[in-house]
């Protein structure tokens, strides 16, 4: 099918530039993110990217995002 060829084609093309990108900018701090485990925990993997950032992930903010994503099951 088209669509998958096409879309495969993207997702190859992105992969290389990403790569190219982080191999050229070693000066910038990088972090990976893995979808699986955000969905694993997202509390965890949440912090771990504001702890990355230098920025508190408040109890505030954990229970801000708590609610948005209770919402957005049960929409």
């Amino acid at each position: 099918c088209w669509i998958g060829q096409e879309w495969l084609r993207k997702t190859a093309r992105r992969e290389a530039l990403c790569a190219q990108v982080r191999a050229e900018r070693t000066d910038v701090p990088q972090l990976d993110v893995d979808f699986a485990a955000v969905g694993d925990d997202w509390r965890g993997e949440t912090r771990r990217v504001y702890d990355f950032l230098g920025m508190a992930f408040t109890p505030a903010v954990e229970q801000s995002m708590a609610r948005y994503l209770h919402e957005a099951e049960d929409s």
